[in-house]
């Protein structure tokens, strides 16, 4: 058996950024923690997320249909994801790489957009999880009365 001997600059040759930009379906794997930070990589180079991570809660569910945006594979049969790529319609892989722009933009491009999107969140689980918000009607003055 013969190895082939490869140079570190081999495996740096690819721009994992440029890589992403110029293609339509990334990869996003499971990551060591709860997120993964090449799921915000690939949103932010308008490429369409393949989740490949069973079980994996998106960030800011709540607030966000992330069905409009990403694709999702069992991890266990990696080999049925180029027929499920090739069986999206060429309008939905557009509409999706639109929105996978205007997620990014929207929610998750700069600290202070995570934070805001953080504290939306916080404040749809206080009105679900308190349901006097829902008997309330609040006037311009900010002062509440009962119906």
């Amino acid at each position: 058996v013969r190895f082939k001997m490869f140079s570190l600059s081999y495996f740096f040759r690819w721009d994992f950024e440029e890589l992403n930009g110029h293609s339509t379906f990334c990869l996003v794997p499971r990551g060591r923690r709860l997120g993964s930070y090449r799921f915000l990589e690939t949103l932010r180079a308008a490429c369409i997320p393949v989740l490949l991570s069973n079980g994996w809660r998106l960030p800011f569910a709540e607030v966000i249909d992330w069905s409009e945006a990403t694709l999702e594979a069992d991890e266990r049969l990696l080999l049925q994801v180029p027929e499920i790529l090739n069986s999206v319609p060429a309008a939905r892989v557009f509409a999706m790489r639109q929105q996978t722009q205007i997620l990014y933009d929207r929610y998750l491009s700069s600290v202070e957009k995570i934070v805001d999107t953080t504290l939306e969140v916080r404040f749809y689980h206080t009105l679900w999880q308190n349901p006097i918000f829902f008997s309330q009607k609040f006037n311009f003055d900010g002062i509440s009365s009962q119906y």
